[in-house]
């Protein structure tokens, strides 16, 4: 039916075990002709993929490193990995990203009307780095990404605005 379109409806962020070859492969020919013992596959979840350069899809990935490509199957085991130990990353809703971007903004700016020029500067740095923190630590402890570079940027440029406003 042409009226049907396909539409990428659950996009996710990978949070990769480890570079290219990290999960064991195993030759498909060789568990075909029996030269592999049963232990390495029994009781586990089997992907089949091409993995050899140049045969099967390579992607360029975080951890790839260098010109090293992962390829397509590990991608996939990768997502499975993550999905199996509820680690995928989720990007946080759009209002709350406004909220999250605005809040430094405003707390700085709060800072700038009320303390002196250098309780001010010192307030600034605190929260860039509060900011740029409470990214990593929302990533790293609840699996959400929130890009706080937006606020960081303001933040950066608020206080010399501010500066110069002043000698103004």
């Amino acid at each position: 039916d042409p009226d049907i379109v396909w539409v990428r409806d659950c996009q996710t962020l990978i949070p990769y075990s480890g570079p290219p070859g990290h999960f064991t492969r195993v030759s498909y020919a060789d568990v075909l002709a029996g030269r592999t013992s049963d232990s390495a596959i029994r009781g586990k979840i089997v992907l089949v993929g091409a993995t050899a350069q140049g045969i099967g899809d390579a992607w360029s990935t975080p951890v790839s490193g260098g010109a090293l490509a992962m390829p397509g199957v590990e991608v996939m085991a990768n997502v499975l990995e993550a999905q199996r130990s509820g680690t995928l990353i989720r990007k946080v809703p759009l209002v709350p990203t406004v909220f999250l971007t605005l809040l430094p903004v405003y707390l700085l700016g709060v800072a700038l009307r009320v303390l002196t020029p250098r309780w001010s500067m010192m307030s600034g740095i605190a929260i860039w780095l509060a900011t740029l923190g409470g990214s990593y630590l929302a990533l790293q402890l609840a699996h959400w990404w929130w890009p706080p570079s937006a606020a960081l940027l303001a933040i950066l440029a608020l206080y010399p605005l501010w500066s110069w406003r002043r000698l103004v």
